[in-house]
């Protein structure tokens, strides 16, 4: 069911502990959804899908004991439909996520917000998370403008309980969600004592490079497992539990993700979730019960994952894409390290070529039209695209 990460080697060590994590028999926190009764709900991610795993809680506390629900994402996600829709425009995607995002609140009759942070994709390790907390500070005016944003979100929301991602490790290692955890944490300990809401972090296990077949195979069919090899306080839901209406807490993961389509482009019609009930108990963490400092994702050697220059030769097939399919006679070429990419057309006899050099990454772009308006709004657009991934600092 999960959506697939690529392109990391797997590190063994843990897969062999993940047979032992899933409890043994429902392990649900009973005060977990009497502690949410009634009670003003705060889910941050970001992502617009980030909440996904934890909307049956969200969904039981919000229909059926009184309490309302907010869902915020830090950014639109708008580099988020490359793969899943060959989506190259970034505005249109942010557009069409912002929508899904009000789409999924909804099933918990939430509202959504988005702060529009620039939506970043660099190496899933704690070097790609410095990256991108970088970004964010020179973006948004550094990082007490950024601590502050979230600052104001909890005063004005004033939740009793804040939903996010274990900030060690982002359930996917996804930096951007340890970035926007971090961030929670340090917003929360700036306000007083009696102020501050009690943080649940969802604590699953989803990087799929370091499980073997059988793990795959389980999480494939629903299953969820707590980060491994860790002996820390998890609390459990029983996705499996019979919610007042008669339906299992666990399909509204499923409605949830039909609401996120651009994300889930091939979650079949008649998808549904299979995994033994033993495996449907969502792990949570209270932010008071871990050290936000540790970090869990670096051992996985996944640091090649999805930096500039693995993804650059997608982008480069979808720069020769809209040449090809330009009204006007677009030529291009895309060079990293001395090596062409991706190229179209003849340069050489455009009557205007321009240029663009990311040296710090080894990257050229040259494009030209006959044109220079054309060639102009043809670099713009290539640069829109490229820049995400090539502006980010070491």
């Amino acid at each position: 069911m999960r959506r697939r990460l690529a392109g990391a080697a797997a590190w063994l060590a843990l897969v062999a502990a993940l047979a032992s994590c899933a409890p043994d028999e429902p392990t649900t926190d009973s005060a977990l959804m009497n502690s949410l009764a009634g009670r003003k709900l705060l889910f941050l991610g970001a992502h617009p899908d980030d909440e996904w795993v934890l909307m049956p809680i969200l969904a039981e506390a919000c229909l059926f004991r009184d309490a309302s629900c907010h869902f915020v994402s830090t950014t639109a996600g708008e580099v988020g439909c490359f793969e899943t829709l060959r989506m190259v425009d970034l505005d249109a995607c942010a557009e069409l996520r912002t929508r899904e995002f009000s789409d999924s609140a909804a099933i918990a009759r939430g509202s959504s917000e988005i702060l529009g942070w620039p939506d970043l994709f660099y190496a899933h390790d704690g070097d790609g998370l410095r990256r991108g907390q970088a970004v964010w500070e020179e973006q948004r005016g550094g990082r007490d403008s950024l601590v502050g944003e979230i600052l104001g979100l909890l005063r004005r929301e004033a939740p009793d309980v804040v939903f996010g991602l274990d900030p060690r490790h982002g359930s996917t290692c996804n930096p951007n969600h340890r970035a926007t955890s971090l961030l929670l944490a340090e917003a929360v300990r700036r306000l007083p004592v009696d102020e501050r809401p009690r943080v649940l972090f969802e604590n699953t296990f989803s990087v799929f490079e370091a499980m073997d077949e059988d793990v795959v195979a389980a999480v494939d069919r629903g299953a969820m497992f707590p980060w491994p090899s860790r002996d820390d306080p998890n609390l459990f839901y029983d996705g499996a539990r019979v919610l007042p209406d008669g339906s299992r807490a666990i399909d509204v993961q499923l409605a949830s993700l039909r609401a996120h389509a651009s994300q889930f482009p091939e979650l079949p019609a008649d998808a549904s979730i299979e995994a033994d009930p033993s495996q449907l108990q969502i792990p949570l963490l209270d932010l008071a019960d871990i050290d936000i400092s540790e970090e869990l994702c670096s051992p996985l050697d996944l640091s090649e994952y999805k930096t500039s220059d693995v993804t650059l030769k997608y982008i480069g097939r979808v720069l020769k894409a809209q040449a090809r399919d330009a009204s006007g006679a677009i030529a291009l070429r895309l060079r990293h390290l001395g090596t062409t990419v991706t190229e179209h057309g003849d340069l050489e006899s455009s009557a205007h070529r321009l240029e663009s050099d990311f040296p710090g990454r080894a990257v050229r772009l040259v494009v030209g039209a006959n044109n220079l308006e054309t060639a102009e709004l043809a670099r713009a657009r290539a640069l829109r695209l490229l820049e995400p991934f090539l502006l980010a600092p070491d």
